[in-house]
């Protein structure tokens, strides 16, 4: 079975438990920004690419940037990525992506 097909999005390839960094220039504070899986679009159907989705909790608006945390080089080790037939990961654009929230 292809690793797209496991339910395993990028976010468990990146540093454990922060998978993105927010950066918030507008908007209402104290929400909490999150992806929830079930909600996500998912990996496209070759794999190449994985869209997430992102709320915010309590309902409010947030405006401000998003970026996905670098691999985590030493857990790819840890859970020998070979064995899900993958022969590398690469995050191809990494720059911080304007996020507008309860719009």
């Amino acid at each position: 079975m292809p690793y797209w097909e496991t339910g395993f999005g990028p976010c468990y390839f990146n540093q454990q438990g922060k998978f993105y960094e927010l950066i918030q220039t507008g908007g209402d504070e104290g929400l909490t920004v999150m992806s929830n899986p079930n909600d996500d679009p998912g990996w496209n159907s070759n794999g190449t690419e994985y869209t997430y989705h992102f709320s915010c909790y309590p309902m409010g608006e947030w405006e401000g940037t998003i970026t996905l945390a670098p691999v985590d080089t030493e857990w790819l080790k840890e859970i020998n990525i070979g064995s899900m037939n993958i022969k590398s990961i690469t995050i191809g654009k990494n720059d911080p992506v304007p996020l507008k929230l309860g719009w």
